[in-house]
């Protein structure tokens, strides 16, 4: 019997099988969260973006996060990025202002990225990689008890 190239072959099954049943489970979660779907808040007292997981957040929330006060002239503006979430500020300052906000978002977008599908990539290939390493050291010490 040849033992080695069928558990090799099992291993290359289950493992094929766990990356595109657990991945696409966990990448459609993730699809439907920022930065790929949903919005982003610019906070302007600490220069950030934060996500927001419906396309079009409410006036409080926008007020809340940038520390303005609940009523008032304060008017919440979109940015629309191409190929990306849209953006919502409060009061923009010029159309430079807007336009620096939305280059830094622009800039730091496939930071946002990988960091939203790296979790992703882990739990679909980490799980493959112990079970070979477990699977190799079992038929290691198999190997020791073969009579010489």
């Amino acid at each position: 019997m040849r033992w080695r190239r069928g558990f090799w072959r099992l291993w290359v099954i289950i493992s094929a099988a766990w990356v595109l049943l657990a991945g696409s489970m966990d990448l459609t979660d993730t699809l439907a969260r920022p930065p790929f779907a949903g919005s982003y808040i610019y906070v302007r007292h600490e220069d950030a973006y934060r996500p927001y997981y419906s396309p079009e957040p409410d006036v409080e929330t926008i007020r809340r996060l940038n520390n303005a006060p609940a009523t008032g002239n304060s008017v919440p503006a979109s940015i629309a990025i191409p190929d990306g979430p849209p953006i919502f500020l409060l009061d923009p300052r010029s159309t430079d202002d807007v336009r620096q906000i939305a280059a830094k978002f622009e800039a730091a977008k496939w930071s946002r990225i990988a960091s939203a599908l790296w979790p992703v990539t882990l739990f679909a290939f980490i799980p493959p990689a112990v079970l070979l390493v477990v699977g190799m050291a079992i038929a290691w010490v198999l190997r020791g008890f073969k009579p010489a």
